[in-house]
Order: C-alpha cells, then structure tokens, then sequence
C-alpha cells in the first residue's frame, strides 16, 4: 500500500490505464484489519478523489467505477 500510495504522489501524470489496479488495492486494503494499512489507503484514495480525479479526469474515468466499490468498501470497514 505504501509502494502505490508514493507512485500515486509522485507519478500521477504519468498513470494512464493503472489508475483500476491502484483502486483494487486499496479495496483490498480497505477491508484490512491493520488500522495503518487501511488508513494510508483511505488517505491516498480522498486525494485521488478529491485532487487528482478533475486534473486527470480522462484518464480515470474507465476507473469511476472501481472507485466507487473501493469507497463503498471503506465505508464498510469498522476500522
């Protein structure tokens, strides 16, 4: 999670069409039980949301999908 979280930081221009794996690992690790792991998704994927997703709105948008299930599966977790 911490390898994808600083490719995210430091090479989101340059993501083209890993922008659905990146979702489905932190869907994975939304439903962990290690707080830290769940936390460091949660934070990466509120700043592709709410920072990266206008700026590389064409290139995401195949992954809208999967960034909803990975949202909706933080939600479930307790952690």
């Amino acid at each position: 999670v911490r390898c994808i979280a600083q490719m995210v930081n430091s090479q989101a221009n340059n993501i083209k069409s890993g922008w659905k794996n990146i979702f489905s690992v932190f869907h994975l690790a939304a439903g962990d039980q290690e707080e830290a792991i769940v936390e460091l998704a949660f934070q990466t994927t509120g700043k592709i949301i709410t920072e990266l997703y206008e700026k590389h709105f064409t290139a995401m948008i195949d992954s809208f999908q999967d960034a909803v299930k990975c949202l909706s599966e933080f939600a479930c977790n307790a952690r």
